[in-house]
């Protein structure tokens, strides 16, 4: 796995990107991206499964792409969407008859800061999460946290990154002050099973507690060895590789 630590970002994830989980540090902005394969034997694009092809592919346009600050981050997320759109309907036979329930998709947590206005843009949608620690308290955003409110929400009605732009309006997005902002804390479902599910942490704030004090290559280490042991984990059909596992932090209070 690749770690890095510049003092104000951490970072452990995926060293290559034929992983399913990518995350990407670059100077004011961080995301991680998460791709989803709904049937592995009818994936088109790539034999790794068509869930890390699109997690790759929008990895590779917001490396080009985010560091445009004249367009707003949900507005940059739409484009992706559209540009993922013409490359997969240009790749395939008839793409208009495909059965929805077979193309690929992906889940993200991404953030930008400018050091200069202060402002820090957050989007997420799906199960990815995004931390913001404050001074009195931590809050969590995660888009499906906001689905699940609705008790006429189904697994069904989950949007994510896909081929369908409306989904940016189910999408946890908007701005923040980096003068009121501690930290932010960006990662990937497995890595908030572990905290939410399987009971590795008392609290949130246990979890972040532990983050800090011991750094993120310890806290994801320790982590994969619940998946590792299927006693750990329960009955779950699929149990995501250390590749999966991913952890961001970026501490506001060294960059202000």
């Amino acid at each position: 796995m690749e770690t890095a630590d510049s003092g104000s970002v951490s970072y452990i994830g995926a060293d290559d990107n034929s992983a399913l989980t990518l995350s990407t540090v670059m100077d004011g902005a961080a995301w991680t991206i998460q791709g989803v394969t709904p049937d592995r034997e009818q994936s088109r694009m790539s034999e790794e499964g068509d869930g890390v092809w699109y997690a790759r592919t929008a990895n590779e346009y917001l490396h080009e792409s985010i560091n445009n600050w004249e367009t707003p981050l949900e507005d940059l997320m739409r484009d992706c969407i559209f540009a993922l759109s013409d490359l997969y309907a240009t790749s395939v036979d008839n793409p208009a008859g495909l059965d929805p329930m077979t193309l690929p998709s992906a889940m993200i947590t991404c953030t930008r800061y400018d050091e200069e206005t202060d402002i820090i843009e957050y989007f997420n949608i799906g199960d990815t999460v995004c931390l913001v620690e404050r001074e009195d308290r931590i809050d969590r955003v995660c888009a499906t946290d906001a689905s699940l409110s609705d008790p006429e929400f189904s697994a069904d009605d989950q949007w994510r990154l896909s081929f369908q732009p409306e989904a940016i309006d189910y999408a946890r997005r908007g701005t923040l002050s980096t003068n009121e902002v501690e930290a932010l804390y960006l990662f990937p479902t497995a890595v908030d099973a572990a905290v939410e599910v399987y009971g590795m942490y008392p609290t949130v704030d246990a979890f972040v507690e532990d983050v800090t004090e011991r750094g993120v290559e310890a806290v994801i280490s320790d982590i994969s060895t619940i998946y590792s042991d299927p006693h750990e984990c329960g009955t779950l059909s699929t149990r995501p590789g250390v590749r999966d596992l991913s952890l961001i932090t970026i501490q506001f209070e060294e960059i202000r």
